[in-house]
């Protein structure tokens, strides 16, 4: 580490000419992480659909950090970290470079219509990074039509008013209407 000054010099037989230069050298970049999605952090599905992402850790520092991997885990659904194919919870990354990642939210159940958010975590001794992404649930209408005694049969007599009392339910994650 250090200022330094370094002088390029050309000549010819009736010229000189001569540019110093002037640089610093600095100890190493300070550990830092960082954690970036590619495209959009919210991905849209359906009740029971896989969400994935792609996302980058990158090392800005100027050492190889071993780095912890966690993910905040939405209601009904588990979030799994992988790198290469293979789910981790710790990985190593080298000095000034990058990881990519395939972070995917599972449900257990058919979720309701709504927003998932969750957080991934890259902690690496006092430094840390955090990237928050959403799963949102598009629900979908399910009727079902049936009768209070569950015949979907009546009797009416031609000039008569007769009622037939008829259920309509919603078996769907979202609300169905007209």
């Amino acid at each position: 580490a250090g200022e330094y000054t370094l002088t390029v010099a050309v000549s010819s037989s009736k010229e000189r000419a001569e540019l110093p230069l002037n640089f610093t050298i600095k100890e190493k970049l300070p550990p830092r992480l960082a954690l970036s999605v590619d495209g959009l952090p919210t991905k849209r599905g359906a009740p029971n659909a896989t969400f994935s992402y792609t996302v980058t850790l990158k090392n800005e520092g100027g050492e190889d950090l071993l780095v912890t991997l966690s993910a905040s885990q939405p209601k009904n659904m588990q979030v799994s970290i992988k790198s290469s194919g293979q789910e981790v919870t710790e990985l190593e990354v080298p000095a000034n470079s990058s990881k990519s990642l395939s972070v995917t939210a599972e449900s257990f159940v058919t979720l309701e219509a709504g927003k998932y958010p969750f957080t991934v975590q890259a902690v690496a001794g006092d430094v840390k990074a955090e990237l928050e992404l959403i799963a949102e649930v598009i629900g979908k209408g399910s009727l079902k039509v049936s009768a209070q005694d569950g015949r979907l049969s009546g009797q009416a007599i031609a000039g008569k008013e007769t009622p037939l009392k008829i259920v309509l339910t919603n078996n769907g994650t979202a609300p169905l209407r007209g």
